[in-house]
């Protein structure tokens, strides 16, 4: 991904069904998501079915030593419940593997059920669970591949 993505990405990540899952809220104008990728190079890749994107990858907190690395991914409303967040999951996976990573995490909130079933059934377990706000609780997931 690069910063020519922004406007795809935040199509996403504003998206009122997007940011009731997430754990930062906010609403981000365009200008500040470009600083924020400029500043951070966060490691992020678009993901496509037959050329067309349909949402993200967010990976964090890679540990060589460990061969652990943190991921996530968000899907445009227009794709969700086809079945491709799956796919898609287990191509990562593989493409993780090739990178010498074993060991995966995420966080999840727990009234994301639709993400935590999708988590359970590719092999994620339930590692942490913390107060978040209200009667919302994140949950870290991990897995190893």
């Amino acid at each position: 991904m690069d910063i020519s993505d922004a406007e795809f990405v935040l199509e996403i990540r504003n998206h009122e069904t997007t940011r009731l899952f997430l754990h930062d809220q906010r609403f981000f104008a365009k200008d500040e998501f470009v600083q924020w990728f400029q500043n951070n190079k966060p490691e992020w890749y678009i993901v496509r079915e037959d050329g067309t994107p349909f949402g993200y990858f967010r990976t964090s907190k890679r540990n060589e030593k460990s061969h652990s690395i943190w991921i996530g991914m968000d899907i445009h409303p227009d794709f969700r419940g086809k079945g491709l967040a799956k796919q898609a999951y287990a191509k990562f996976f593989r493409a993780l593997r090739a990178e010498g990573y074993e060991n995966l995490s995420l966080e999840v909130l727990s009234h994301n059920f639709v993400a935590r079933k999708l988590y359970q059934a590719l092999g994620f377990v339930i590692t942490e669970r913390s107060p978040h706000q209200g009667d919302i609780d994140s949950l870290r997931m991990e897995l190893a591949i």
